[in-house]
């Protein structure tokens, strides 16, 4: 988890009663809350410099099926405004959305610079990082393997041929996207922890960038996310995402 940075916290542990630590998974950015009396210092650190997935898909693969509503995001932000913190239930009882809809808003807000996370308080608070929120231009495009995956199922070219329930949850699937077979390890969280394709990127990089587009076809074939109608996606679809995740965290 990148000894060498952690030694950013060597001068509190004096101090220190304790250290939380929120791990997202391996090559994803990990979170360090130090505890010292009434005050609490939060560290980020981004994934391994050579197995970084934040610089490919695999973030993607941790938000929602659904993309949120403009009319929902404005909802969400001006009620957070008024408000100012707020606990998810508080978000979730005022939007009257669902709560994968609702994550999908307060991500949006976050990957925007208008709302942060507490870990520390289990609370989403409005804080511009800019001041005004950031747009397309700004925040560049999606990952390009993602792009493709999803038009690959656009275009009904990916199917799953073989799936197959393994321990602790987890499932192998094998499928058939465009001209390739990729096959991966799904875990009981539905994200992708191995895999293996024939393809060009696959052969460069291996898994270190995330997967690739054919893995990533067959991925969201497996959850039933359509590429080219998210914003309405079934609530069984986003709830069953939502359970999943929430499971994973308690």
């Amino acid at each position: 988890w990148g000894r060498q940075r952690l030694l950013v916290l060597a001068r509190l542990l004096p101090l220190a009663d304790r250290v939380d630590v929120h791990l997202l998974g391996t090559g994803l950015p990990s979170f360090w809350v130090a505890h010292m009396g009434e005050m609490r210092l939060t560290l980020g650190l981004s994934g391994w410099t050579t197995n970084d997935w934040t610089r490919g898909s695999a973030m993607d693969l941790l938000l929602p099926p659904a993309a949120p509503t403009p009319d929902l995001i404005e909802r969400t932000a001006q009620f957070l405004q008024s408000k100012r913190r707020a606990k998810f239930d508080d978000v979730e009882s005022h939007t009257m959305a669902t709560p994968g809809h609702v994550l999908a808003a307060l991500g949006h807000l976050a990957h925007t610079g208008q709302v942060i996370a507490d870990l520390n308080d289990n609370v989403y608070r409005w804080r511009q990082i800019m001041p005004q929120a950031l747009g397309e231009k700004e925040l560049g495009p999606e990952s390009p393997e993602l792009s493709a995956g999803k038009k690959i199922i656009q275009q009904r070219r990916v199917k799953i041929t073989k799936q197959e329930e393994v321990t602790r949850g987890a499932s192998i699937v094998i499928g058939s996207s465009e001209t390739q077979s990729p096959e991966i390890m799904i875990d009981g969280d539905g994200r992708i922890k191995r895999g293996k394709c024939g393809c060009s990127y696959y052969y460069k990089y291996s898994f270190r960038n995330g997967p690739c587009r054919h893995m990533i076809a067959l991925h969201r074939t497996f959850h039933g996310v359509g590429g080219e109608s998210e914003t309405t996606e079934s609530a069984d679809t986003v709830g069953g995402w939502y359970q999943k995740m929430k499971s994973r965290l308690t």
